[in-house]
C-alpha cells in the first residue's frame, strides 16, 4: 500500500528546494561570471556568461531557505534537521545540474539561450535527485519510492518550460524556453 503522505512529502523535499533554487538563480542572477571569462582547451567557456556568482549563490541560498521553511512548516514531523539537510542538497544538486547542463551545452558549441530539450528541463532536477538521495541514504529524513522519482521526473519539464515562459513574459529571459 502507498503512503501517500510519505510520497508527498518526499516529493516536495526534493522539488521546493530544487526548483526554488534553479528559479531563484535565474531571476537574481546577473553580474560577474562563474567561470571568471576563462575558456576550456576547446576555446569554449566553462560555463558561458549566463551563470553568475551571484546567481550561483543566491540561487543556492534561496534553495536552502525553502528547505528551511519546508522543514519549519507543516512537515517538520516527517523530516526536522534532517530533512533540512536533504532539502539542501536538493538545492545545491540543482545548481550543480544547471552548470553540468550549460557545460556539456558549451562543449558541443550550443549558443546561449539556445533550447536542448530534455537536458534542459532535466539537468536540474536529475542532479537534485541523486544529491538529495545520497543524502538520504546516511540521513533517513524519507523514503524516495520509484512513484515519488517517476512523479518529479514527469511533472518537472511541464513545470519547467512553464516557469520560464512566465519569467520571460516577466522580462527576466531574452526567450521562453
Amino acid at each position: 500500500m502507498i503512503d501517500w503522505l510519505q510520497t508527498v512529502f518526499s516529493i516536495l523535499l526534493v522539488v521546493l528546494p530544487a526548483y526554488t533554487a534553479n528559479g531563484m538563480a535565474l531571476i537574481l542572477g546577473g553580474g560577474k561570471p562563474l567561470d571568471k571569462g576563462r575558456k576550456m582547451r576547446d576555446g569554449r567557456r566553462i560555463f558561458g556568461e549566463g551563470k553568475t556568482v551571484r546567481g550561483t549563490i543566491l540561487g543556492i541560498l534561496s534553495g536552502i531557505l525553502a528547505s528551511l521553511g519546508l522543514s519549519l512548516g507543516f512537515l517538520h514531523v516527517y523530516g526536522g534537521l534532517r530533512g533540512f539537510i536533504v532539502g539542501s542538497a536538493a538545492s545545491l544538486g540543482a545548481i550543480g545540474g544547471d552548470l553540468l547542463g550549460s557545460f556539456a551545452k558549451r562543449r558541443f558549441n550550443i549558443p546561449r539561450g539556445h533550447p536542448v530539450p530534455f537536458l534542459d528541463q532535466l539537468d536540474f532536477i536529475c542532479m537534485a535527485l541523486l544529491a538529495a538521495y545520497l543524502v538520504n541514504l546516511q540521513l533517513k529524513a524519507t523514503v524516495f519510492t520509484p512513484l515519488a522519482v517517476l512523479i518529479i521526473l514527469a511533472v518537472t519539464p511541464f513545470a519547467h518550460i512553464a516557469g520560464n515562459f512566465i519569467v520571460y513574459k516577466a522580462g527576466k529571459k531574452r526567450h521562453p524556453w
